[in-house]
């Protein structure tokens, strides 16, 4: 399910102005010009023959290469074939950026409804540039990330215009500052979030938990039964006490132009 909503974003994502989907028997190539994080350029979904590995992987690298993209995610799900392609994208080239992340899911019935949070905190949906801003500082903040990898998510929620966007990105104050990042998306029939994390000062207080529940107790208010998510080490104790269950691994290869 994880994989499968992850492949959903990574075709939502293409809808945006000049971006492009190509979908083959042995892989799905996404692209976008206008943003360069690796989360708008990449492969997922791809399964092969072990002898024509080599040859899928030179295609997805001349594909990113004649497009001009500096970076670009190549994920590795449970569907992905041949069972060693993390190890043959490494040698040629490929860097592990994250490597068997736990894939977890939940029935979002049984989630809590609520979570303890400290006086001051406060939780909005990104409706405007000044608050789409604030989330991309944030983001780079929490995760020491270069300031594109933020921004390519206000960017994007620009391009698609706010409240047209296939995913929502929530933004959690603390007396006012910004603490906390999460987006929302649904799609292949559940829930999932990416980006969740807090800045370190603000950690210890339960806005982890809060900001990660209300997405999706939004998502259940739409009609979703199921949530689901690929954990970092920091939050899968988080995830595990919201009642999330470990189904898998998801993993990521970065490639770097040059």
């Amino acid at each position: 399910l994880t994989e499968a909503n992850l492949e959903a974003l990574m075709l939502a994502l293409s809808r945006s102005p000049d971006a492009e989907t190509i979908a083959t028997a042995a892989g799905t190539w996404y692209s976008n010009p206008a943003i360069i994080s690796p989360m708008f350029n990449g492969v997922v979904r791809a399964s092969c023959a072990p002898e024509q590995a080599g040859e899928l992987i030179d295609q997805a690298l001349a594909y990113f290469t004649q497009r001009g993209r500096p970076l670009a995610f190549w994920w590795v799900g449970p569907s992905a074939r041949p069972a060693d392609l993390g190890a043959r994208l490494l040698a040629r080239g490929f860097a592990p950026f994250e490597v068997d992340a736990p894939s977890m899911a939940c029935d979002l019935h049984a989630l809590p409804e609520r979570a303890e949070t400290p006086a001051g905190y406060a939780l909005e949906i990104v409706r405007d540039a000044e608050s789409a801003q604030a989330w991309a500082d944030t983001f780079n903040a929490i995760y020491a990330t270069p300031q594109f990898a933020g921004q390519a998510w206000a960017d994007a929620i620009a391009h698609f215009g706010y409240g047209a966007a296939p995913f929502q990105m929530y933004l959690g104050r603390l007396d006012g500052r910004p603490v906390a990042t999460n987006i929302l998306f649904c799609g292949a029939g559940v829930a999932s979030v990416f980006g969740v994390g807090t800045l370190p000062e603000a950690r210890g207080q339960g806005i982890g938990a809060a900001i990660t529940l209300q997405p999706y107790l939004d998502a259940r208010a739409q009609g979703y039964h199921t949530g689901v998510l690929f954990a970092t080490e920091a939050g899968l104790p988080v995830y595990r006490r919201l009642g999330f269950a470990e189904v898998g691994s998801i993993s990521r290869y970065l490639w770097r132009a040059g």
